[in-house]
């Protein structure tokens, strides 16, 4: 079984905590996501407007919700059973379901920077339910494979696969999406303790500064390079960037 140290372990109640973290697939070092909305909405939502914007997102925040706790325990039993099986660590099961405030305001966010009405963004809302296994970098590949081949020999279908391995810079890991046999959607990362600790711990203060500065400040680009040092320093298990 991979093994987590004291120090990644103890940071493992934050990341997942419903807080936004900014390396979730990021492919760039300290940038957030990679799938960041553009902004077509061409104006300023007056107070009405924001109140209905918020009210709406929380009605599709609800409703995601209440379809991933119909899933959640079979869908937990299952990935610990595997995690088992195939020599992995599941990490942050305690925040394996999104909170109606972090969906809510995820949704608002996308919905008022893109113009697009919250249904249509809660249809894209994929990480409702999420889960993390880690693997020993000696085990990742096998444990991988293992684990998706059971999910899809038990009904499931797999949604998105992204491998981010192969990557001369930023984040490291692998972001997956399975649809369960009753049609709910869950994220499931695959990290090793490397990876799973330099996606956040390792690179999250250095990100929240960057962040606060302009792209051409020298700094940003000072900050850039130390990000990227943390995960220069993320042993790549053999294989893992032919995963797919």
């Amino acid at each position: 079984m991979a093994e987590l140290t004291k120090e990644q372990l103890a940071f493992v109640s934050t990341y997942l905590s419903g807080a936004p973290t900014h390396a979730t697939e990021s492919t760039t070092p300290g940038i957030a996501s990679g799938d960041s909305p553009s902004s077509d909405r061409g104006k300023t939502l007056t107070a009405e407007e924001k109140e209905e914007l918020e009210r709406e997102s929380k009605v599709e925040a609800v409703a995601l919700i209440e379809v991933a706790q119909k899933a959640e325990g079979k869908t937990t039993d299952a990935l610990s059973d595997l995690a088992k099986q195939t020599g992995g660590e599941m990490v942050g099961l305690d925040y394996r379901l999104k909170s109606e405030e972090s969906l809510t305001r995820k949704i608002f966010d996308i919905a008022d920077q893109t113009g697009e009405p919250p249904e249509e963004v809660a249809k894209d809302m994929k990480d409702v339910l999420r889960y993390t296994t880690v693997f020993a970098p000696k085990d990742y590949v096998k444990g991988v494979e293992d684990t998706c081949r059971q999910l899809l020999a038990t009904g499931h279908r797999k949604k998105k696969f992204k491998n981010t391995w192969g990557n001369k810079t930023g984040y490291l890991g692998i972001n997956a999406v399975f649809v369960t046999p009753e049609g709910a959607m869950f994220e499931l990362q695959f990290h090793t303790p490397d990876s799973f600790y330099a996606k956040d711990k390792g690179t999250h203060d250095l990100y929240e500064e960057q962040r606060r500065l302009d792209p051409a400040d020298p700094r940003y680009i000072e900050l850039e390079m130390l990000q990227q040092d943390v995960f220069n320093g993320v042993e790549r298990p053999e294989g893992a960037d032919k995963l797919k």
